[in-house]
């Protein structure tokens, strides 16, 4: 008989082939894995169909908080050996509300004393498409020549 694991005995020439083989393989794979489950329920536990152990819902909850209490704990103690609080982000969160909250008190009583108008006023106007850029030499020579006429009478 022919292993379950073994290779095909040459090289398959087509896909036809290669299906025939896998099928026949499936096929002693299956039988094995029944054989071997129907060998289990004989072994267990008196004509009780090889089940394991059974566990209620209530001890299985129970088992679970235990579990996840242990895990905690193991977590807990990992940070604190690397010096880690688990906390690092909720205070720093904390912090950073306080803060936006601060700022937006400062931004209401500006806004409450001077109003909108003047807020939208004294905000910048710089636009980046309007910008020169000096790059050529002939803007760099009058750059300097200003640049010198300036420094001259500054000194003088």
């Amino acid at each position: 008989m022919v292993s379950s694991f073994s290779p095909p005995p040459k090289r398959l020439a087509s896909d036809v082939e290669a299906k025939a083989w896998l099928d026949g393989h499936r096929c002693l794979c299956l039988r094995s894995a029944i054989r071997n489950l129907s060998g289990l329920g004989a072994v267990g536990a008196g004509g009780g169909g090889g089940g394991g152990a059974v566990i209620n819902s209530e001890e299985f909850l129970k088992f679970q908080a235990d579990w996840e209490k242990v895990a905690a704990q193991h977590v807990k103690l990992y940070m604190h050996y690397l010096g880690h609080n688990s906390r690092a982000g909720e205070l720093i969160f904390d912090q950073e509300k306080a803060n936006s909250i601060a700022l937006q008190a400062k931004l209401d009583s500006i806004t409450c004393e001077h109003g909108d108008t003047y807020i939208e006023g004294i905000q910048p106007c710089f636009d980046v498409l309007k910008a020169r850029h000096f790059d050529s030499s002939w803007n760099w020579v009058r750059q300097d020549a200003l640049l010198m006429c300036t420094t001259s009478s500054l000194t003088v």
